[in-house]
């Protein structure tokens, strides 16, 4: 209950300091932002359990997420619109079928100091 009660006292601070010319959009992207950052904090920190996190378990945060803050379920399979190379560890595509199936723990490659950072959560 602690935790809940943290994130619906966050989830109101937020709408109370948003601007009126961009709550609707934060609010409309809010779920969807939330369930990604969720997605990546599992992907990135349990990378030997990568092959746990398929189709279902993106489902279950999207409608877990949408359901903490709307109410209501989103669209199905609203995950297909992630940017899921920026969201799973470095190289997870490139070795998916290595690293998922064996539970390797997958590196991170050196970045490029002119690679311009994108923002996954829309």
């Amino acid at each position: 209950d602690r935790l809940y009660n943290r994130i619906a006292d966050s989830y109101v601070s937020l709408f109370m300091n948003i601007s009126e010319s961009h709550k609707d959009f934060i609010l409309k992207h809010y779920p969807s932002a939330l369930a990604q950052s969720l997605y990546s904090t599992f992907c990135n920190i349990y990378t030997n359990s990568l092959k746990y996190f398929d189709e279902d378990f993106k489902t279950f945060l999207c409608n877990l997420t949408s359901e903490w803050v709307c109410g209501s379920t989103p669209p199905p399979l609203a995950w297909m619109k992630w940017p899921l190379n920026l969201l799973e560890p470095l190289n997870s595509h490139n070795k998916e079928d290595e690293g998922r199936k064996s539970g390797l723990k997958l590196q991170p490659q050196e970045s490029n100091i002119e690679d311009k950072p994108v923002s996954p959560l829309f």
